[in-house]
């Protein structure tokens, strides 16, 4: 009875535009329990780490995990199966979702509202066939740099809190009266605000072509979520927008919230606005115009989706817009997906397998980039538009020698895409002048344009020596000389 009270509370309290949901009791029990619990599964992989079980630590980025989970389906449940065409229809569109993304890296851009149903018999969140709360589970690795596994805390107790909210939308939950099932059934919209984390700007100040983790330093990348819960169904829909962080600042988020009955400090540190999920009466759009007015009003220039701009824009005609682009990629998105699928089926190195797989989206993009040099600068920069726009001079001048040459200089100067790049999963550069490297040649691998582990040990011997010669296509420890080709097993 007491608990049901407590739900009700929560169904009735939110009076204001916007209410911060630790503020329920009920929703603040449930929230702590899981953060708990997220401490408890991050010590235990940690213990792992100290055992040197590196299987058993999920990897920050697994960029084959989606591919690995068609193959399984098809296995079990034939190539053809329900089961495994979903897991293929949600991998394309989660590459469909990456070149989405890496192709706006330098300009806004929207994301329509994907649905999430609810699973009666599992009691969670799925979608095509993918457990969401597996996922935030999966994403408790110590191995992941500390500001980001505070992220994925943050994103546990986020989905916890959407499963408490999703049971209460299908009535789990006690009603005294018809008049309070009316009212308890309501549409419910949480927001969530992600700043660029501080790890991935130091990043790039130091590597300015490195990878980070999906995030956007260059301009400080914000993404605005909202998931917003169908009181009849119990499916969920995540709709989400990214901004520059050039001109609106954290004082102009700030003033929106307070804008809205929400006071924060003005030192609150970007974890913890990434932990507050706030249960809204605005839509997605109306909130990114206020961000705009609040930082326009501070700049004295007309800000738009986060830019400036000579007048204002039309919010209304952003999802279409954003919808037509990313159709136009699902072409890509498609290739993209053939080529995770087979790393999987050749049981690629997955640690490898994500630099891999950043490669081949720098790839894609740089390619169509040469078609459409307007798109160059919001994929790369504008050194990389500077730079095709000359290949295609020296093109119509007959020069396909010097085009080819300057090309192929603008290929390999490209920034890395906004996708996990070897400064965020492990792996990193290694030096050709270093005691490693020496130790490469004397095994007769390439240490040029090798990567190196700075994470894991090698099984064999417990040394951080493990390297990757790229040209070779081995993998190798420096330490007890063990080889294997990528994808294989040890030798």
């Amino acid at each position: 009875m007491a608990a049901a009270a407590e739900q009700l509370a929560y169904q009735f309290e939110n009076t204001s535009p916007y209410f911060a949901v630790d503020d329920s009791f009920f929703l603040a029990g449930i929230r702590n329990a899981a953060r708990r619990d997220a401490l408890d599964i991050i010590e235990r992989r940690r213990e792992h780490l100290r055992q040197a079980d590196y299987e058993a630590v999920p990897l920050p980025v697994d960029a084959v995990g989606s591919a690995h989970a068609v193959i399984e389906a098809r296995l079990l449940f034939g190539y053809d199966s329900e089961l495994a065409n979903e897991k293929l229809l949600g991998l394309k569109l989660d590459c469909q979702r990456l070149l989405a993304e890496a192709a706006r890296k330098n300009t806004y851009e929207y994301f329509p509202p994907l649905r999430q149903d609810f699973d009666t018999d599992k009691q969670e969140y799925v979608s095509h066939g993918f457990s969401i709360s597996d996922m935030t589970k999966a994403g408790l690795t110590p191995i992941a740099e500390p500001e980001e596994l505070e992220r994925r805390i943050n994103e546990r107790v986020e989905e916890v809190t959407y499963l408490a909210i999703g049971r209460l939308a299908l009535g789990e939950r006690m009603v005294v009266s018809p008049e309070e099932q009316v009212k308890a059934t309501k549409v419910r919209r949480i927001r969530t605000i992600s700043e660029c984390p501080d790890w991935a700007i130091e990043a790039y100040r130091k590597d300015s072509k490195g990878g980070y983790g999906g995030y956007v330093p260059e301009i400080e990348k914000r993404m605005i979520r909202d998931v917003v819960f169908d009181p009849i169904t119990g499916a969920r829909y995540e709709e989400q927008v990214g901004l520059s962080g050039m001109k609106i600042k954290r004082a102009d988020i700030i003033d929106a919230l307070a804008k809205q009955g929400i006071e924060l400090a003005s030192d609150i540190s970007k974890t913890e606005l990434h932990g507050i999920q706030f249960e809204v009466t605005d839509s997605l759009f109306s909130f990114v115009e206020t961000l705009d007015k609040t930082a326009g009003v501070r700049t004295g220039e007309n800000i738009f989706m986060g830019e400036t701009v000579s007048q204002a824009g039309d919010y209304s005609a952003i999802p279409a817009a954003a919808e037509g682009r990313q159709a136009a990629l699902e072409s890509h998105a498609s290739q993209l997906a053939e080529t995770l699928l087979v790393f999987a089926a050749n049981g690629t190195d997955r640690w490898l397998a994500t630099n891999l797989v950043g490669a081949k989206v720098k790839e894609i993009l740089f390619s169509v980039a040469r078609q459409d040099v307007s798109q160059a600068a919001l994929m790369f920069n504008q050194a990389t538009a500077q730079g095709l726009k000359e290949v295609y001079s020296l093109q119509q001048m007959g020069d396909l020698a010097g085009a080819q040459n300057r090309l192929n200089q603008v290929k390999a100067s490209a920034p890395a895409p906004s996708y996990c790049g070897a400064g965020s999963c492990g792996l990193e550069n290694l030096s050709v002048t270093g005691d490693q490297a020496s130790k490469m040649k004397e095994m007769g691998l390439e240490s040029k344009g090798s990567l190196k582990d700075t994470a894991r040990r090698c099984p064999r011997c417990s040394k951080k020596d493990i390297v990757y010669d790229m040209k070779n296509k081995k993998k190798a420890c420096t330490g007890c000389k063990s080889t294997t080709d990528f994808g294989k097993s040890s030798k």
